[in-house]
């Protein structure tokens, strides 16, 4: 029976937390994006113009902090300080109507996103 209590400890232990993909648009121009987070303290950023270019960019990104509005991730890889703000309550949920805001140099990007969870 303690082997058992054990086994399943370990096991929600082991998937407290699944991949969480978010997909998302910016509002006011032709930018997309991909967050793909395996932790809730870093994961990766792909931002591109479409599918149809080969103009994109692979941040990684890791958790600064959590505020009132959101969970900050710096973008590690950004020449100037950059940044992406997650509301809170969106991890662990899957979501068809999100808001992502990412800073970069002084400009704010308002995406519109979905975002699932995926036990991978």
């Amino acid at each position: 029976m303690k082997m058992m209590i054990l086994v399943l400890g370990l096991l929600v232990s082991t998937t407290a937390f699944a991949r969480q993909y978010t997909q998302c648009s910016d509002l006011d121009k032709e930018f997309y994006s991909v967050v793909n987070l395996p932790t809730l303290e870093k994961g990766t950023l792909f931002v591109t113009l479409g599918a149809e270019t080969d103009a994109h960019q692979l941040y990684h990104i890791e958790k600064i902090e959590e505020k009132e509005d959101g969970i900050y991730y710096k973008l590690v890889d950004a020449v100037n300080e950059s940044y992406l703000v997650f509301p809170k309550g969106v991890f662990g949920t899957n979501n068809d109507n999100i808001r992502v805001d990412v800073y970069e140099s002084g400009v704010h990007h308002r995406f519109s996103c979905f975002t699932r969870v995926y036990q991978d």
